[in-house]
């Protein structure tokens, strides 16, 4: 349909267990993110793409310029990311089996394995 907008750019499924966790991140190349509960339940973080600064992303150059320095954010180093204290948190959810969730293009979200989960994402522009 060429008045359609928004084209399919690739899903992925995830299986993963208990207390797996991403690195806070948003997704890249920057597209929407349609993320389905099939089994289990997980636990996202999300924080508006304005709060990039506080997040310490990698150098813009770098292949991981969509991924955040702070490797646990429950446990942040303040001394080296002090800005991190001023991150607002936008979203803390736990999704369980059947739940959808729209994570728009440039959010930044951290996703935590509560149990044993299996899930489905579909990314599009």
């Amino acid at each position: 349909d060429n008045n359609n907008n928004s084209q399919f750019a690739a899903s992925c499924f995830f299986i993963g267990s208990e207390a797996i966790r991403t690195s806070l991140h948003y997704d890249r190349p920057l597209v929407d993110n349609l993320f389905c509960q099939i089994s289990g339940r997980k636990r996202f973080r999300l924080y508006k793409p304005c709060e990039g600064y506080h997040l310490y992303p990698f150098d813009f150059d770098s292949l991981y310029s969509h991924v955040s320095q702070i490797f646990d954010i429950d446990n942040v180093d303040l001394n080296q990311f002090p800005n991190f204290q001023n991150a607002k948190l936008t979203f803390d959810i736990i999704l369980e089996a059947g739940d959808l969730l729209y994570i728009p293009k440039g959010w930044w979200h951290q996703v935590e394995h509560l149990s044993l989960s299996f899930s489905l994402n579909f990314w599009y522009y």
